[in-house]
C-alpha cells in the first residue's frame, strides 16, 4: 500500500448510495493488491478511493477536477 492511502482517508462505496467525488488528477495509479489490481484515485479533497480497473476507464475519460457520483451496483 502506498503512503498516500496509509494516510489519506479511503472512499468507501456502500450499494445503491451515491458518493461525490471530484478527481484530482485524470489517471489513477495502479496497484497490484492480494485482490487483484486497483486503480487508485487521489481525489480533490485530499481522500482517495480505490476502483476496479473498467472503473477507472470510464472515470478517467472524464477528466480531472470534474465532479461525479458513483455508486456501488449488485
Amino acid at each position: 500500500m502506498s503512503v498516500a492511502a496509509m494516510l489519506s482517508e479511503i472512499v468507501r462505496l456502500e450499494f445503491n448510495v451515491p458518493q461525490l467525488v471530484a478527481m484530482k488528477f485524470a489517471a489513477p495509479k495502479i496497484l497490484g493488491t492480494k485482490m487483484g489490481e486497483r486503480a487508485m484515485f487521489s481525489l480533490s479533497d485530499g481522500r482517495i478511493m480505490f476502483t476496479p480497473p473498467s472503473v477507472a476507464g470510464a472515470a478517467e475519460s472524464m477528466g480531472t477536477r470534474k465532479t461525479m457520483n458513483l455508486e456501488k451496483k449488485r
